[in-house]
Formats: C-alpha cells, sequence, structure tokens
C-alpha cells in the first residue's frame, strides 16, 4: 500500500503553517523522504520507505556481508564490515518493521535509502 498525499499536507505541520514552495521541489532533507510528481496538475508526494519484513531486511544485509551473529528474544543482531568498518545492526523479528525503525537499521548499516531500496529489488 502505497500512501499518497499532498506535498503541502505534508509539510504544512513540520514548517508550522509555512508552505515550502518550488515547482514541485521539497527542499534538502524533505526530498529524501518524500517522492513528489505531478498528478492531473496537483502535486502529490508517495512515502519512498514502506514497511517491510524482517527477512527481506536480513536478505539486504546478509548481501552486503552482514551476518547473523545472536539472537535474544525477538532482536537478531547481525555483524560485518561495510565501508571498511566493523558494524553491528540489530534487526526486530517483527511482520511488519515500521518505517522509522527501518531508517534506524540503515543509519546503524550505514545505508542510504536508495541503496536499500535497489537491494530489496533485487531479492
Amino acid at each position: 500500500m502505497i500512501l499518497r498525499r499532498t506535498w503541502r499536507s505534508l509539510l504544512e505541520p513540520i514548517r508550522g503553517g509555512r508552505i515550502l514552495e518550488r515547482q514541485l521541489g521539497i527542499l534538502g532533507y524533505y526530498g529524501k523522504l518524500f517522492l513528489a510528481s505531478m498528478c492531473s496538475s496537483y502535486p502529490v508526494v508517495w512515502l519512498r520507505l514502506k514497511p517491510c519484513s524482517h527477512r527481506d531486511v536480513v536478505k539486504a544485509l546478509n548481501k552486503l556481508g552482514y551476518r547473523a551473529v545472536r539472537q535474544k528474544g525477538s532482536h537478531l543482531v547481525l555483524k560485518g564490515f561495510f565501508k571498511e568498518e566493523k558494524r553491528t545492526v540489530v534487526v526486530p523479528k517483527h511482520e511488519d518493521i515500521a518505517i522509522g525503525t527501518l531508517r534506524g537499521i540503515l543509519f546503524q548499516a550505514a545505508l542510504t535509502v536508495e541503496e536499500f531500496l535497489k537491494l530489496v529489488e533485487e531479492i
């Protein structure tokens, strides 16, 4: 399911009523969070990340060289070298991992959203 909202309704609460306008361009940080396009002369925004299962996240991280080290309860700990640094990533074993949690996992793994989406598409 893709959430569709107008970019004005998404940015209005963030900017306290001030609307950032550039012909469909959402500035800086917001451009990384959303995809924008025109839909019958009305701008529409899609969230880039969608909730996905822990299996998909683990498969994507395995492609980068992360390996499962241990599990405690419902959390799986993965370790590996990525971008010449030793990293530890904790993945909760949930059916659908929330978007905020998924962003935290990507931060731990030093991945961008675009890199992660390419890995998930390959699965």
